[in-house]
């Protein structure tokens, strides 16, 4: 199929190569790193020696072995290609223009004079945009994790724990109505019927306050450390001398576990074992 248009007369050919160099050199870094004035430096001496016009290419080699681009910055190199341009119109007769810098970036700049910063290149914005996003997940995920560990720890207090397949609002509810039921069990009087009277106790060497601080008397300080070795602390204070399961429920390990259930005390059964 034929291909729509014509090829591009010199005229045409000659005023699009220079909006090409005087665009790219309008939008050139003010403070350049060193690959970008070696591309542009690269990309100078490329275009005279791809040029569609070979007589053009020719001068503009001839012209740049005597005067080396100068690319130091925005401005500079501006003021370079202005030069270059101006020495090919006094060879055609026409007109020279002014090369002051900011002459040419009113001219050329497209976002003259409010944005004439550097702007990062596309791999930086790219690099930026992705580190962004990286920050963006650690972020969140560290938040969802302190959430977790708070309703963990909520949960915890209240003698709690969240069955797995349950959602967190459904733990939320259950720790409300957890916490709920344990203000109500605080405020009621406890009585347990398997617990000895304060005779019996005294009888078997033991102590009003028990060690695991939730007996008589103040429950929320622990007086006496618990015996090292509940059977021979009975035996010691008139309790069964034989073998088997000791009577004192107080230093019952068992009765002391289902006391702490019954205090609604999380225990986790691991630390039961």
């Amino acid at each position: 199929m034929d291909i729509e248009g014509k090829c591009p007369t010199p005229v045409q050919l000659g005023n699009s190569g220079w909006d090409i160099l005087h665009s790219s050199a309008a939008v050139y870094p003010n403070h350049p790193n060193p690959e970008q004035q070696e591309a542009m430096r690269g990309f100078l001496h490329g275009m005279s020696y791809v040029y569609a016009c070979n007589w053009c290419a020719y001068h503009m080699r001839l012209y740049m072995r005597e005067h080396p681009p100068d690319v130091r910055d925005k401005r500079h190199v501006s003021r370079y290609v202005c030069e270059l341009h101006n020495e090919v119109n006094a060879r055609l007769g026409k007109e020279q223009v002014s090369c002051e810098p900011e002459v040419l970036l009113k001219r050329w700049h497209p976002g003259y004079p409010d944005r004439m910063e550097d702007r990062p290149t596309m791999e930086e914005q790219v690099a930026a945009a992705q580190a962004k996003q990286e920050r963006e997940r650690r972020e969140a995920a560290q938040a969802q994790e302190e959430a977790e560990a708070q309703r963990r720890r909520m949960l915890f207090q209240r003698g709690e724990t969240p069955r797995s397949g349950d959602s967190w609002r459904q733990w939320e509810r259950q720790g409300e109505a957890g916490g709920a039921q344990h203000e109500r069990a605080a405020a009621a009087p406890r009585t347990d019927p398997t617990a000895p009277s304060t005779n019996q106790s005294r009888a078997a060497g033991g102590s009003s306050s028990k060690w695991w601080g939730f007996g008589g008397g103040d429950s929320k300080r622990i007086r006496d450390p618990p015996p090292a070795n509940p059977s021979a602390a009975v035996k010691a204070g008139g309790g069964s001398s034989g073998g088997g399961k000791v009577a004192d429920t107080e230093t019952d390990v068992e009765s002391v576990l289902a006391r702490l259930k019954r205090c609604q005390v999380y225990c986790p059964e691991e630390d039961q074992k």
